[in-house]
């Protein structure tokens, strides 16, 4: 009965943690305070690899689905990040 009772708390818990969409929307506001002018001074790039080390930082990795052409686009796009599992 405990296992399953330990079973169920977890599954409560991890329920409760932030979305993707969540932590996505905080690193991209982190990245914009740290390149604030991010579009007129060509740092998109750096802009998109500051938010992809926060969302792995956060415990997500690139989709292998989503497309290796785009650079800084993909590294914002919620679509292309996947969390990642303890086994992987």
């Amino acid at each position: 009965m405990k296992p399953l009772l330990a079973i169920i708390l977890l599954l409560a818990l991890s329920a409760c943690g932030p979305s993707k969409r969540q932590d996505l929307a905080e690193c991209r506001t982190e990245a914009t305070k740290v390149y604030p002018n991010w579009k007129k001074d060509s740092m998109a790039g750096e802009m998109g690899d500051f938010t992809f080390l926060c969302m792995e930082s956060k415990g997500y990795v690139l989709s292998k689905t989503c497309p290796t052409s785009g650079g800084w686009v993909n590294e914002t796009m919620e679509d292309c990040y996947q969390k990642t599992w303890p086994w992987e």
